[in-house]
C-alpha cells in the first residue's frame, strides 16, 4: 500500500486514515482513465501519465468523490485552481507518480518517468505535471521539468505545475536528455 502523500494530499482529507484506505485504490481506478500505467518492482513504485489530447472522462469526478467521499468537494475545488494554470498545448501529463517510502531514493520513481520523457522527446511532445511536495520539486527539476508557477491552496500547501520542454538528440544520439532544450 502507498502512504498517503504528504502537504496537498492530506489537506484534502479530513479523515487521513479512512481516506488512507480508499486512497489506496485511487491509482487502480484512476488508471481506467490514463492510456499510460507503470509498474515497478512488483508495484511499489506507480506512474499515471494521462497522453495528449487525453479526452475529460465524464464518469471521473463521479468515482473520485466516491472514493474521497466528504473530501471530494476540496479536492474539485483545488483541480479548479490546478485547471486554470494546466496548459492547453498538447502535452503527457504527470497525473499520479507514487512510491512506497521504504523504497523512496533508490531511483525506481526515476525509473518510470524517463521512458515516457523518452517518447516524449521522440514524439516531440512536451509534458506537465503538477509538483505537491517541495520534496519532490528536485526530482523533476534533474529530468528537465521547469517550475512555471507557484499555486498556494487557500488553508493549505503549495503546488508547484511543471513543465517540460522537448529536447532534440544530440547528432548520432538516440534519446533526449543530453540534448538541447526546444522551445514549440
Amino acid at each position: 500500500m502507498f502512504a498517503v502523500p504528504p502537504g496537498t494530499i492530506t489537506f484534502l482529507l479530513t479523515d487521513v486514515e479512512g481516506s488512507a484506505r480508499r486512497w489506496e485504490h485511487t491509482p487502480t481506478v484512476i488508471a481506467r482513465y490514463c492510456e499510460i500505467l507503470d509498474e515497478a518492482d512488483e508495484g511499489v513504485t506507480t506512474a499515471l501519465w494521462a497522453p495528449p489530447r487525453a479526452a475529460d472522462d465524464e464518469e471521473l469526478p463521479p468515482v473520485l468523490g466516491e472514493i474521497l467521499g466528504e473530501d471530494a468537494e476540496r479536492l474539485f475545488e483545488v483541480f479548479g485552481l490546478l485547471g486554470e494554470k494546466h496548459p492547453m498545448q498538447p502535452h503527457y501529463y504527470l497525473f499520479l507518480l507514487g512510491t512506497r517510502p521504504q523504497w523512496q531514493g533508490r531511483g525506481l520513481g526515476s525509473s518510470l518517468i524517463a521512458p515516457v520523457l523518452e517518447r516524449c522527446d521522440r514524439d516531440r511532445v512536451p509534458a506537465y505535471l503538477e509538483a505537491t511536495s517541495e520534496r519532490n520539486v528536485p526530482l523533476y527539476l534533474r529530468h528537465g521539468f521547469e517550475v512555471t508557477a507557484e499555486i498556494q491552496i487557500p488553508g493549505g500547501p503549495k503546488v508547484w505545475p511543471m513543465w517540460r520542454a522537448v529536447k532534440q538528440p544530440l547528432p548520432g544520439t538516440a534519446g533526449g536528455h543530453s540534448g538541447s532544450v526546444v522551445r514549440s
